[in-house]
């Protein structure tokens, strides 16, 4: 399957950008997890600080209670004194606990140790009257155990931050491996794919152009082309340029033709409106000054004899009417009208016998400026072969294929050679010209006589709703 050119062109890009795409993605998986790391590791040194946090917080509460202890001692009148001690042993043991709380902290502590806080924690907590030396005693227990559980965290903050550095460096050398496999990568695939997508393009444009260079220079598509040794774009713009111009002269013609039909159809009713009409009157008045009783005989003759020849001249005025302008043709349609002419015009004795077929729903769709140039283009063609061909018999046939109009003359004459009678003459010239102005091709060939010369008119027809009409024979 053929991508679109719009696909083709950005191909690379596209894979250029799902590189990077990539790229991303796997940087920012590695940048999260030493996220996680680099909070893990910052996590640790919080329950470092707490753990130093809780060595001396047991420190300074078994201080509180060697003062309480040695006041006691020396100084058991000092209440005030005592009662100080009292509230900072009451505010020591509540920091204790609060900093034991710290769920970092708490929650890293293995069970055994958390077992034996809390066993502590009954011989250290404050009471009325307050036991300063079981307290101690429970210090002296928790203070060992406070400091190898920091020993314990350090070493694990340590490993943290050694795992943390060492996938640090990881990450900066595989990224950088990674960044240089996806520029390499990126670049390859990115010159194959030009080279892929230019490589294709340059083929397309070049048929293009040659279908355009055909079309340019009047081939048939997919003949070879003339190389003009420019860029093919350039070769598109000169065959769009020609084509334009071509296109300007065939609707210059067409325009021209219209005008020439148009002046042809308004001479044809002056001429029957007036000239004719004031023959004819003539004429009539010829055969009444002809009937005059008391008249001498050579007058009569020659006054009858002037009725036939305004009679004769009117008969030729008709015909030359009819040249101009084919009243048949608007009223009875191509059919009828080609027929009449090649009857009155071409037929009877010695001439060759003619047979005609016209779809009707093909005739019935063409435009009144075709079905005019169309009978023009039969009329000539059968002209040229009463009087060029020697034949005996032709056939005119039409039939509809798809949205087409497909005119045929075949001949059993001599046939002849375009190419070598174009020049001859301005008959297969009119038609080409008459066809071009109604947007038709015209191709020549053998007919399917044994021998003779085939004339093949295609005329693209106009949407219109179709209508039922038989296919009928005008001959």
């Amino acid at each position: 399957m053929r991508l679109p050119l719009k696909y083709q062109v950005a191909l690379a890009p596209a894979l250029i950008i799902v590189l990077l795409v990539a790229l991303i993605v796997y940087l920012q998986y590695e940048l999260n997890a030493i996220r996680a790391e680099n909070e893990a590791v910052r996590e640790w040194t919080r329950v470092v600080e707490t753990a130093g946090a809780a060595v001396g917080g047991a420190v300074n509460l078994d201080q509180v209670a060697g003062y309480i202890d040695w006041t006691r001692r020396t100084d058991a009148g000092n209440v005030a004194a005592l009662e100080d001690f009292h509230f900072r042993y009451l505010d020591q043991y509540r920091d204790l606990r609060q900093t034991l709380a710290y769920p970092g902290y708490w929650d890293r502590l293995s069970d055994e140790s958390r077992r034996f806080i809390e066993a502590i924690d009954q011989d250290i907590r404050y009471a009325e009257p307050l036991d300063t030396d079981r307290a101690r005693i429970a210090l002296a227990e928790l203070i060992p155990r406070l400091e190898e559980v920091q020993s314990s965290f350090l070493a694990k903050r340590r490993y943290a931050f050694t795992e943390y550095y060492r996938n640090v460096n990881r990450l900066t050398s595989s990224l950088g491996v990674v960044a240089t496999i996806t520029l390499v990568a990126g670049v390859l695939i990115a010159v194959i794919a030009s080279l892929w997508t230019m490589r294709t393009t340059r083929r397309r444009l070049q048929r293009l152009a040659q279908e355009a260079g055909a079309v340019c220079e009047l081939r048939e598509p997919g003949s070879t082309s003339l190389v003009f040794g420019r860029d093919e774009l350039e070769d598109l713009a000169a065959c769009m340029q020609n084509m334009t111009r071509r296109l300007v002269d065939v609707v210059g013609s067409e325009k021209l033709l219209e005008g020439a039909e148009e002046e042809r159809r308004r001479i044809a009713m002056d001429i029957h409106d007036q000239t004719l009409a004031d023959i004819t009157s003539l004429m009539r008045e010829a055969r009444a000054l002809s009937e005059v009783k008391g008249l001498d005989e050579t007058s009569r003759r020659r006054l009858a004899g002037l009725a036939q020849g305004l009679e004769e001249l009117t008969g030729d005025m008709r015909r030359v009417i009819d040249d101009l302008h084919p009243q048949t043709l608007e009223i009875l349609g191509l059919g009828a009208a080609l027929r009449s002419h090649l009857e009155k015009r071409l037929g009877g004795e010695g001439q060759p016998a003619f047979y005609l077929n016209i779809d009707r729903e093909g005739e019935r769709r063409l435009t009144p400026f075709a079905r005019l140039g169309l009978y023009r283009i039969l009329v000539e063609a059968a002209h040229n072969v009463v009087r060029h061909a020697a034949a005996t018999r032709y056939e005119i046939d039409g039939r509809l294929q798809d949205d087409t109009l497909v005119l045929t003359l075949e001949d059993n004459g001599r046939g002849m050679r375009v190419e070598e009678v174009r020049g001859q003459g301005r008959g297969i010239l009119n038609i080409e010209r008459r066809a071009r102005a109604i947007g038709a091709e015209v191709s020549w060939g053998r007919s399917r006589f044994s021998q003779g010369t085939r004339l093949e008119v295609r005329v693209p027809l106009t949407a219109t709703t179709p209508a039922d009409h038989p296919r009928q024979a005008h001959g």
